[in-house]
């Protein structure tokens, strides 16, 4: 039987190794990097906002995993860097709500995608919208 949930442990190894995967990419992301302004600063920017969520857990004794992905959520929003960065805490932020209700909410990400786009699109929506897709 498939697994069908996660405890705070294997979540905690689940985004460290997410964070680390990040840092080859930056450059490449940076180049992505097309709207709103295509400034080059979005895979910087995402770097820096994913290591301070990290760095709000990588320490942390509490393993329940609403508490894990609450500590990563808040460590992204205090350390926001760009659009990216706040667009990626407001993803983690909703993320952290839904974990602590303790199930996950069909249709919030078609919302958030809509609201996003309006604009054009940018690199966190195509992100976002790739997460769940195998590379």
């Amino acid at each position: 039987m498939a697994k069908t949930s996660i405890d705070g442990q294997a979540l905690k190894i689940l985004l460290g190794a997410g964070v680390k995967a990040v840092a080859p990419y930056v450059e490449l992301i940076n180049e992505l990097n097309v709207f709103p302004v295509p400034d080059g600063d979005t895979g910087i920017n995402l770097f820096h906002t994913l290591n301070r969520a990290w760095a709000e857990v990588e320490n942390s004794a509490d393993t329940r995993a609403y508490a894990v992905v609450e500590r990563f959520a808040y460590g992204a929003l205090m350390g926001a860097r760009g659009n990216s960065g706040t667009i990626m805490s407001q993803l983690l932020a909703g993320f952290a709500r839904t974990a602590a209700g303790g199930g996950f909410a069909i249709g919030g990400e078609t919302r958030l995608r809509r609201r996003l786009s309006a604009g054009g699109g940018n690199c966190a929506d195509r992100g976002a919208r790739g997460g769940g897709e195998p590379a």
